[in-house]
Order: C-alpha cells, then sequence, then structure tokens
C-alpha cells in the first residue's frame, strides 16, 4: 500500500469498534524469518528470502503501528497468507492504555508444512529474537 492508500485506512478505521482486514501478506512477521531475510539483505541478496511481511520494510511498519495507535478499534483481527506456513499472534501494542484486541491469523495452502522439529526451533529462536529485538523499542509485543 502507498501512503495515500494508508491515509485512506486509516480513516476509514476511526470509530470502528471492530475490523477484519483481509491482507495477502501477514502485516507481522515471524521474527527468526525477518532475521535472516535482514542477513540476506545486507548480504546483497535480498530476494533470496522474500520479505514479504509489512515490518520488513520500514516505511509500512511505521505507518501501520501508528494507525494502530491512534485508532480506538476494540478488535482487530488480520487475515493473511501466503508465506507458505502458518501462525497466529496476538499482537499488544504498548504504551496504549485500551483494551483493544489485534489478532493476526496467518495460514497457507494445507500441503505447505514445516517439518515438526524445525518448528519447534524456529518457535523457540522467534520468541527469543523478537525479544531481544523489541526490549530497546518498547512498541510491540507479540504473542504467539
Amino acid at each position: 500500500m502507498d501512503w495515500e492508500a494508508m491515509v485512506e485506512l486509516q480513516q476509514e478505521l476511526i470509530g470502528l469498534d471492530s475490523v477484519v482486514v483481509v491482507s495477502p501478506a501477514p502485516m507481522f512477521g515471524v521474527k527468526f524469518i525477518e532475521t535472516l531475510q535482514a542477513m540476506a539483505t545486507k548480504l546483497g541478496n535480498p530476494l533470496i528470502i522474500d520479505a514479504e511481511n509489512w515490518m520488513a520494510h520500514p516505511g509500512s511498519a511505521n505507518t501501520l503501528l501508528s494507525i494502530l495507535l491512534t485508532v480506538n478499534t476494540e478488535n482487530f483481527v488480520i487475515l493473511s497468507g501466503d508465506v507458505h506456513y502458518s501462525f497466529v499472534y496476538d499482537v499488544k501494542l504498548r504504551f496504549k492504555q485500551t483494551d483493544s484486541h489485534i489478532y493476526q491469523i496467518t495460514c497457507s495452502g494445507i500441503k505447505n508444512e514445516f517439518p515438526e522439529p524445525l518448528l519447534t526451533v524456529c518457535d523457540t529462536l522467534d520468541k527469543w529474537l523478537y525479544t531481544l529485538a523489541h526490549r530497546s523499542t518498547g512498541l510491540l509485543s507479540v504473542n504467539a
């Protein structure tokens, strides 16, 4: 989405109690995969691991967080996919004193399945990397 579309999204959300957003790509990504994407980009191969989630792009990430901080939507559900794995996040915005609930449900085709041992390792690394990355910013909390 370009800047104008993001502003339009914000205007559409103002005053709504509940919202369901369908996004082709996840808004919030898996931290472990985001870290691999950042490393690939620094090594000069940004397309080797596709940075599909909105948080992988600083302009989109900052705008999305700003939108979520300014609208008073109580229930915000994001349905997304197309990443060849599935996950669910319960997103908490820090420093916002509301009862807002933000959930992201991401799923791809049923045949796109990670091996269970690799999934366990990725989940553990994701939680560790997320804590490490967001300890200094303090803006966002995601519970998988």
